[in-house]
């Protein structure tokens, strides 16, 4: 009885303390809580899933910046009166560190959440993208995503993914540090129809991003 009884209170401490290490906002005095999902352990370092989920979501007119490292890897900008839940990425990752999400607001206030990620082994991004741009979008469980066929190479990459809602549009200036094949995922809080999709190249002459 007195084994049962330990076990018990051993597993309402375990829970007790896997509960406190979800942080919210109001531990870090932000105000938003931002909830990132990844490996701990990379298993291809070009090919690194990232969700992200904002709590309360993102507002029109925010901005949001995820990097890896010291590298940033995309920035997205929330339009008109779209309010956005959750965003999806893969990411190329180089080297052992830290996912960090950036949300800014326009009245200067910022809310910044980490992940760890371990990476044993990384290469080299390529110098030149070798593949025609051609891209697969799919509309489903309250949300959009799209596959681009890109290499997101050194001098070529995928600069700017614009989905254009019924409410407003999301935005997203991504860079180099993009998997290749970049998989792109916007969810809102309410989706209205169905988004069209723009996609921009950087190139020698024109590689900043106009949101």
């Amino acid at each position: 009885m007195k084994k049962i009884i330990a076990l018990i209170v051993l597993s309402f401490i375990l829970s007790s303390c896997v509960q406190q290490t979800k942080k919210t906002a109001t531990d870090y005095g932000y105000k938003h809580t931002i909830r990132i999902k990844s490996y701990d352990v990379a298993k291809k370092w070009d090919v690194v899933p990232v969700a992200i989920k904002v709590e309360p979501a993102m507002e029109p007119g925010d901005v949001l910046i995820l990097k890896y490292r010291e590298n940033e890897v995309a920035k997205v900008f929330a339009k008109g009166d779209l309010k956005i839940d959750s965003l999806r990425f893969r990411i190329r990752a180089l080297g052992t560190g830290k996912i960090v999400v950036f949300l800014h607001k326009p009245d200067g206030d910022q809310s910044v959440w980490s992940k760890n990620l371990i990476v044993s082994k990384y290469g080299n991004i390529p110098k030149e993208n070798t593949q025609k741009l051609s891209y697969r979008k799919r509309v489903k469980n309250g949300a959009a995503d799209i596959i681009i066929k890109n290499d997101s190479a050194e001098n070529e990459f995928v600069k700017k993914v614009s989905f254009k809602f019924a409410n407003g549009a999301a935005i997203i200036c991504g860079s180099k540090y993009l998997s290749p094949n970049p998989y792109l995922y916007v969810k809102p809080v309410k989706l209205i129809g169905k988004p069209a999709v723009k996609i921009e190249l950087a190139n020698y002459k024109n590689n900043k991003c106009v949101p």
